[in-house]
């Protein structure tokens, strides 16, 4: 089986838990409230690189996931996600 390693944003948001639905998420992004490595998201139908580590800011939740292989799952654990404080 072959995995992609691109995610689009939506998705990622949704299954990091950084928002709570994937309806969020499009708002979220299309509000400009969303940031990967530190660049602004603004296109609900933006595509992530999973291939290296990013880090994702949204509103004022933080995230650092780490790269996909070819053969993982989405890596990511509670601990890798934060709030401001």
């Amino acid at each position: 089986m072959t995995r992609t390693l691109t995610q689009d944003i939506v998705t990622m948001l949704a299954e990091t838990d950084l928002v709570r639905s994937r309806s969020a998420a499009r708002r979220l992004v299309a509000l400009g409230g969303v940031s990967v490595d530190g660049a602004r998201i603004s296109e609900v139908d933006h595509v992530v690189d999973r291939s290296r580590s990013v880090e994702v800011v949204a509103g004022r939740r933080t995230a650092r996931l780490t790269a996909l292989c070819a053969t993982d799952a989405l890596a990511f654990t509670e601990s890798s996600v934060y709030s401001a404080s």
